[in-house]
């Protein structure tokens, strides 16, 4: 029983992986992150698809532990959504170009 332990197979799993994105390399970076962030969501188009993907990620973390297909699918749904979002309004693409993204 006591080997089970050793291995990480308790109650507290200290095999377990950390249950968000954050590494503690980034650190640094932080700062730099969230103002990029918060400038990129400051326009009202900005909503639409960068809180819609966001929302996509939360469903994806949240469904992660007892669904991975739905994890794998929202994932992929929420990337998609935020390429969209970047390439019309960063990178300047039309809506015919963006075809099916959008």
């Amino acid at each position: 029983m006591g080997g089970f332990r050793s291995l990480g197979f308790s109650r507290a799993d200290r095999l377990e992986a950390p249950k968000n994105w954050y590494h503690w390399e980034i650190i640094d970076n932080l700062p730099a992150l969230f103002s990029g962030y918060m400038a990129a969501v400051q326009p009202p188009e900005a909503h639409h698809g960068i809180g819609r993907a966001l929302a996509y990620y939360k469903i994806a973390n949240l469904s992660r532990a007892d669904a991975a297909e739905t994890a794998v699918i929202m994932s992929a749904a929420a990337l998609e959504t935020l390429a969209a979002y970047v390439l019309s309004t960063s990178e300047g693409w039309t809506q015919s170009m963006l075809g099916t993204l959008a």
